[in-house]
């Protein structure tokens, strides 16, 4: 196997592994973030084949077609989801705090650094609650 391909692979991966999760954490703008992923997808698809290949490429993502692409994946049926979920083996990962409109509680950051620990300082608040500003 290549070098390129074992690149591919990879991609590969983690753009199915994005595609997944990103409904799950997204909710209704997944078609943004599907739209984006493709992008990037394209552009180090595009980059890959520029340093094989030579010459230049073009790259073209359409929010609506990919949106227009998510609504036609097949539903799955309401009895063939999955019976429950184990809510003390995720326990861990869930964060409490206090909102505008009560306390909230959800899944925290996924990754765990040592030296960095990712965290949501600010909880979600208002529309129009604070100034827009760059800090």
């Amino acid at each position: 196997m290549t070098t390129w391909r074992r690149w591919q692979d990879w991609v590969v991966v983690g753009l199915g592994v994005v595609l997944f999760v990103t409904p799950f954490v997204f909710g209704e703008t997944a078609q943004t973030v599907a739209a984006s992923t493709a992008y990037a997808l394209g552009v180090l698809v595009a980059l890959g084949r520029r340093a094989v290949e030579g010459g230049s490429w073009h790259v073209r993502v359409s929010l609506t077609r990919t949106a227009m692409w998510i609504m036609s994946l097949p539903r799955t049926p309401a009895e063939a989801s999955p019976a429950g979920v184990d809510f003390a083996a995720i326990a861990p990962w869930f964060i409490e705090m206090d909102t505008a409109w009560g306390p909230l509680k959800r899944l925290g950051p996924i990754a765990r650094m040592s030296k960095t620990p990712p965290r949501w300082d600010l909880p979600p608040a208002r529309l129009g609650t604070d100034a827009p500003r760059w800090e």
